[in-house]
């Protein structure tokens, strides 16, 4: 048994450490650690991407720091920002995107923190009927994190949307996936052609090929993980504004300083 156990031990540490080779083949210079022989190390040289990158390691990984700093709930909700970026990058020129996580800046300052009256400014938006509509509470978000569009100048339907939900969970943001599709929305709103899901992860949800581990958690919804969000980002260049913004310096703040649990 024990000599089983052992082989088991080296064939799992094997695994891990291809993961880790294919993950710096992949990124480049904006993977944050150098992997040689049977050694990796924290690279000394860091640039923007590499940072946003330690973020997304960090959020992918909220259980291992303190609850009670509120560190796993303000990153969370920097993940969601940085979500919205990388959305951005999807869409067509001339599109908006905001955050409507309820704890966002955009549920602030644009649909409002009620949530019966942020539910009415979304589907004018994205030129939806609201309808049930006496079973919308004031607080929450619907399971909606993320929406982009492409306006028009008139009046008609449809115009092209996306839906975004962010999972900053570790390992179970799989049972999240369709929290945002137009089939669990139909109980609040109903558009003539369906919008597109897309669900975002911090994990690096790969197998040491590049694939998808199990395609059933891709299965109906757009799979943005941790590699699909550094390329996005490296696509529309959006990690130059990101690392400059106020919540991106308090997550190097509290990163600098945390102590884990």
């Amino acid at each position: 048994h024990q000599a089983q156990t052992i082989d088991l031990t080296e064939q799992h540490c094997e695994d891990i450490w291809g993961q880790l080779e294919f993950r710096q083949g992949y990124l480049g210079d904006s993977y944050p650690f150098r992997v040689h022989g049977d050694f990796i190390e924290v690279k000394n040289e860091s640039n923007e991407i590499s940072s946003i990158y330690t973020f997304l390691l960090a959020a992918s990984r909220l259980r291992s720091f303190p609850q009670s700093a509120g560190i796993r709930q303000r990153w969370a909700k920097y993940f969601a920002e940085i979500s919205c970026y990388a959305l951005s990058s999807m869409l067509p020129d001339g599109s908006i995107c905001k955050v409507f996580d309820a704890n966002s800046s955009d549920r602030q300052n644009y649909y409002g923190t009620d949530l019966r009256n942020a539910a009415k400014i979304l589907a004018r938006d994205i030129r939806a009927t609201l309808f049930n509509e006496e079973e919308i509470s004031s607080s929450g978000d619907l399971g909606i994190d993320l929406v982009g569009y492409l306006p028009f100048n008139d009046n008609s339907q449809p115009i092209p949307v996306w839906i975004g939900q962010c999972g900053a969970q570790e390992t179970s943001w799989p049972s999240k996936t369709l929290e945002a599709h137009p089939t669990a929305q139909k109980a609040h709103f109903h558009t003539l052609t369906d919008w597109s899901t897309t669900m975002f992860t911090p994990v690096c949800y790969r197998e040491s090929n590049g694939d998808w581990p199990y395609q059933k958690s891709t299965s109906g919804i757009i799979l943005i993980d941790r590699l699909r969000i550094i390329e996005l980002l490296e696509r529309n260049q959006a990690y130059n504004e990101i690392v400059q913004k106020d919540w991106f310096q308090d997550f190097v703040a509290d990163f600098s300083t945390v102590t884990t649990d």
